[in-house]
């Protein structure tokens, strides 16, 4: 399966991690207190992990350690069930395994309307950037509104 697959139930207050041939879950280990859960890919924590409600929001904090073997690119995908309804995975980021990626951020990061005034935070070694917004459907930069910024000279392109 070579992933690192986590299920997080709110009621039981756990967490599950799917095993290497991706056909059982390994655990459960509860949120907050010791104990670990280890397949080829990652490690899983429960001591440090925790989780928060906000308002209409929980917020789920999970101390992940990954495999040198896992090395590369990985996106993250989320899925969510209220009970009723499940979201489906959809893609939420991404992590380099075995490369810190610098912290970039953009705020905010969800939203709608014809303006609005972004904040990008970059870390202050940046040389450049380049700010993309496109259809979800696009496979290029075509019809994208695509912004190039050079920090040294302090230029738009």
């Amino acid at each position: 399966m070579n992933g690192c697959v986590v299920y997080y139930s709110h009621a039981a207050n756990a967490l599950w991690l799917l095993n290497n041939a991706g056909t059982a879950w390994l655990g459960p280990i509860t949120l907050g207190l010791p104990g670990t859960l280890q397949n080829s890919q990652c490690t899983v924590g429960g001591q440090g992990s925790s989780s928060l409600e906000a308002g209409n929001y929980l917020v789920l904090y999970l101390p992940l350690t990954f495999s040198p073997a896992f090395a590369g690119w990985k996106w993250i995908y989320l899925d969510a069930f209220d009970g009723t309804v499940d979201s489906g995975f959809s893609e939420a980021g991404y992590w380099d395994v075995g490369q810190p990626l610098p912290t970039i951020a953009v705020t905010p990061n969800v939203g709608s309307g014809l303006s609005q005034t972004f904040s990008f935070q970059y870390p202050s070694s940046i040389v450049s950037s380049q700010i993309v917004f496109e259809s979800i459907s696009a496979s290029s930069f075509a019809s994208s509104c695509y912004v190039y910024y050079n920090y040294p000279s302090q230029a738009y392109g």
